[in-house]
């Protein structure tokens, strides 16, 4: 039997795929313990089948998938968040359907990413590589051949040998930091750790906190949404949606919201003060709430920011190739130079 998965181990395309199975067997009426032993059956010798045991294991026990989910251990916060979210508002069907097509999603993202970056970080390894041979191999064999042909090096070719060779290693180190930094980042991502990984990775890179909040801001609506279809009080179910929310900000964002709800204020004055939404998308929460289709209304909002994550993703992975391109372009200059300068002051001794 193959083993279990380390916890925190489901890829996106696994969570996306349970997710999905789940989601159908929900809706052609199956009982939850039903069909959670079915699924149990299918993954049956495969490195998921001691994951599955866990949750159907709990769920005969609890009949709670969530709590199922947090013993199991191998889930993301936010899909156990949104499986609580879903059985407290009667939408777990819809929230499975939901989190199976968000990982969807980012399993094709990760996929994008890996392709804009895997070439060009061949490059910079292969150029790395032709560096360390040059520095190692290369330029003391033809410091050794010219010194044996009785060619001696004068001060100022000594010195352009130097800096070269000094320049060379430089971008070598620089190279071998950023891979080891890249193997570091890759392995706190699989850990608990992640999303403390990802908070910094967004201080370092600017750009790309257009697209988490974007992310986050279509997490809450989409929460909202469940939680007020099932009947719950908008101040509760602000409350809830604290912690489907990976982000700090997005947290305390909602925290101000619920506050000010509390002193008298609106929803939508609340959500206007605090930035939830851009001004544009409040106005459509003021109407929505005016007509009582404000849940419609956060399910629209849902989908609108999915598709403006979508192509913020796209815009981001695009950056991606030319500045590694950008990047390896200078790594092509720093081993020219490392090569033609020595070989430049080797050759005016000769004169």
């Amino acid at each position: 039997m193959a083993k279990a998965k380390p916890l925190g181990q489901l890829s996106s395309q696994e969570l996306s795929l349970l997710c999905d199975q789940i989601a159908l067997m929900l809706r052609a009426g199956i009982a939850l313990y039903d069909a959670m032993g079915m699924l149990r059956e299918s993954y049956a010798g495969t490195a998921l089948e001691p994951g599955l045991e866990t949750l159907d294991r709990k769920i005969r026990q609890s009949g709670s998938l969530c709590e199922a989910m947090q013993e199991a251990g191998c889930f993301p916060n936010y899909a156990v968040y949104m499986v609580r979210v879903g059985e407290q508002s009667g939408n777990l069907e819809a929230i499975m359907t939901a989190l199976s097509d968000y990982y969807a999603w980012e399993h094709k993202v990760r996929g994008a990413i890996r392709s804009a970056v895997f070439y060009p970080a061949v490059l910079v390894a292969m150029m790395a590589v032709v560096i360390l041979v040059l520095i190692a191999f290369v330029f003391p064999v033809f410091t050794q051949v010219y010194e044996s042909m009785g060619v001696g090096l004068t001060g100022s070719s000594q010195l352009a040998i130097r800096l070269a060779l000094g320049f060379g290693r430089g971008v070598l180190a620089v190279a071998l930091l950023l891979a080891v930094g890249a193997a570091a980042v890759a392995l706190l991502m699989r850990t608990r750790r992640r999303e403390r990984v990802v908070q910094a990775l967004l201080r370092a890179f600017p750009p790309a906190r257009r697209a988490v909040e974007k992310i986050e801001s279509g997490r809450i609506a989409l929460a909202l949404s469940m939680l007020l279809t099932g009947g719950y009080p908008l101040e509760e179910a602000l409350e809830l949606v604290q912690d489907v929310l990976t982000s700090p900000t997005a947290r305390e964002k909602l925290r101000r919201c619920c506050e000010e709800i509390r002193s008298g204020e609106s929803f939508a004055q609340a959500m206007e003060h605090v930035r939830l939404f851009e001004p544009m998308y409040v106005q459509m929460c003021r109407v929505g709430l005016n007509a009582g289709q404000i849940d419609t209304v956060m399910k629209r909002l849902c989908e609108i920011y999915d598709e403006e994550t979508d192509a913020e993703i796209r815009r981001l992975v695009s950056y991606i190739e030319p500045t590694l391109v950008g990047a390896l372009s200078v790594v092509a200059g720093a081993i020219l130079l490392s090569v033609m300068l020595p070989l430049m002051s080797l050759m005016s001794s000769m004169l």
